[in-house]
């Protein structure tokens, strides 16, 4: 088991994560605004985050560094999923767009973007 159990991210700009079996918390900072979307991957080695502040962090929980950050959207992100093995991650914003993004090269490897509605 990872030990990881809950995750918060806020308007205070930080995401923590509480691992109960550590009996520890981690505080990540670095987004520069609200963080409004996050997602762990099923091996619970990295949360990422995703914010109004237009980027995803992709975090590395054993070094408690930010590894990554992607950046294409134009408005905030508003949900994050890794696949089963990790290393793609899907995101979507509020402008309308989703992104399949290869985690370790920090590309996002398709894109669907759409008109936000008027």
């Amino acid at each position: 088991s990872s030990g990881i159990n809950a995750e918060y991210g806020g308007r205070d700009n930080l995401l923590v994560v509480w691992r109960l079996n550590w009996m520890d918390s981690i505080v990540f900072q670095g987004h520069t605004n609200w963080v409004s979307a996050t997602a762990f991957t099923s091996d619970g080695k990295y949360v990422a985050s995703g914010s109004y502040d237009n980027t995803i962090r992709i975090w590395d929980l054993n070094t408690r560094t930010c590894v990554k950050i992607l950046q294409s959207h134009t408005k905030a992100i508003t949900g994050l999923a890794f696949t089963p093995n990790g290393e793609k991650l899907i995101s979507t914003g509020l402008d309308g767009s989703l992104y399949l993004w290869d985690v370790k090269r920090g590309k996002a490897v398709v894109a669907f973007v759409c008109s936000a509605p008027s």
